[in-house]
């Protein structure tokens, strides 16, 4: 069994301010996305003045200069100054978090696949369109339990996204739907290339994988039918994985972590639950490396573990109702017995 070490009360201190720190980030930039994107002016037709509001190509009038007109003007103004001060102030704190976060060893993911994550959600489309699964899930289950697995667990050269083909891609800013998800990995790191012509897979120079996989089903039209995000033919077109359908349905979590230079960020993923019991799946596929089917099981049972230990989740819960019972039934490989809570025929007590 791997062993899991917990986070001791220095630790977990730090990690809390921090976890806090940046959710208050989140909170106050999406306060100010919403209320004080764009700008106003005050443009002059046929000698009087008029309050406009644009945002990105969309500019409308709010009226003529008025009391009414030049409060709104000073309010979005004063709105703006307060909200970026206290950005300002918390990107400060988490910038001298940051060492200190180092320094008491709670760093966790790579810095590149944290990069990564970064701008899916930059783009608004980490969570609603992409969500991360494999091997780096592990930190967001580290961070849910308050613990750290060993190294050799988490080490891995891939970045795998699970693509959601049923959602609208309407929200999509112009520049993402102009260069894809390709656009985005070369934003963080220019040297990104295709490996090959629509690829479901892009490389660095550092030899970092990213993957773009999601569910194949017979019926095409249940998921949507698309498999790129950008509208370039040159973008990564999402592998359909036979047996996955169920993944897409199955639910998620979105846990605040830290990377390994000790700054926060936020990843969406599967329950961890969902994690362990596709990990089983995987390991007992016939057409799955034995190097690989080793590595899935012993991930399975370190996310069936935290799951059942230190989250109290249960396997039987009517939320994975979406997995079928053949991937539920394999809780009973990945769990040890001591944690497989009693069927409801046993009436005698857990001594």
């Amino acid at each position: 069994m791997v062993e899991i070490r917990e986070l001791d009360g220095e630790q977990r201190r730090r990690f809390i301010d921090t976890r806090d720190m940046y959710a208050a980030y989140e909170a106050t930039l999406r306060q100010y996305n919403h209320e004080c994107s764009g700008h106003m002016r005050w443009v002059q037709r046929r000698g009087q003045w008029y309050l406009h509001y644009k945002r990105r190509n969309s500019e409308k009038s709010l009226g003529p200069q008025s009391p009414r007109t030049e409060h709104v003007y000073n309010t979005f103004y004063a709105k703006r100054r307060e909200l970026r001060e206290r950005l300002r102030h918390l990107s400060e704190q988490l910038n001298k978090a940051a060492p200190v976060n180092r320094a008491v060893q709670i760093a966790g993911i790579p810095k590149m696949p944290a990069r990564l994550i970064r701008a899916l959600q930059s783009a608004k489309i980490g969570g609603s369109h992409v969500h991360v699964i494999g091997t780096n899930a592990l930190y967001a289950y580290e961070a849910m339990t308050g613990t750290q697995l060993p190294r050799g667990v988490l080490s891995t050269g891939d970045t795998d996204f699970l693509f959601d083909g049923r959602r609208n891609l309407a929200v999509l800013s112009e520049e993402v739907r102009a260069d894809g998800l390709i656009g985005l990995l070369r934003k963080v790191d220019k040297t990104f290339r295709l490996v090959g012509p629509h690829a479901f897979c892009a490389v660095n120079n550092s030899g970092m994988q990213v993957d773009l996989i999601t569910a194949e089903t017979r019926s095409p039209w249940r998921l949507g039918g698309r498999d790129h995000i950008g509208e370039t033919k040159h973008d990564l077109k999402a592998a359909p994985i036979p047996g996955l359908e169920w993944l897409i349905h199955a639910p998620k979590v979105s846990p605040i972590l830290l990377d390994e230079r000790g700054y926060p960020l936020r990843m969406w993923t599967v329950d961890p639950r969902v994690f362990a019991l596709h990990k089983a799946w995987l390991a007992k596929r016939a057409d799955r490396d034995p190097i690989k089917a080793d590595r899935d099981r012993q991930q399975a049972e370190v996310a069936a573990l935290l799951s059942s230990r230190y989250l109290a989740l249960d396997f039987n819960d009517q939320d994975l109702s979406a997995l079928p019972q053949e991937v539920r039934a394999l809780s009973e490989d990945v769990l040890p017995s001591s944690e497989i809570a009693p069927s409801s025929n046993d009436l005698s007590p857990d001594w």
